[in-house]
């Protein structure tokens, strides 16, 4: 089996507190996922995740 960007996405997802970050700036706003799928995940600590297409 073969991790590809988009299993790893699907993966992500379903992890608790998974968020999916977008951008707020410039004429990119929204989900970047041409460069990358980006997730926060909230808890004790707020950690990121970025899944380079």
């Amino acid at each position: 089996m073969t991790l590809t960007p988009e299993l790893a996405k699907s993966i992500v997802e379903k992890l608790p507190g998974a968020q999916p970050v977008f951008s707020t700036r410039g004429d990119s706003k929204g989900p970047h996922v041409k460069y990358s799928f980006r997730f926060e995940f909230v808890g004790p600590a707020i950690r990121h995740i970025a899944i380079l297409q």
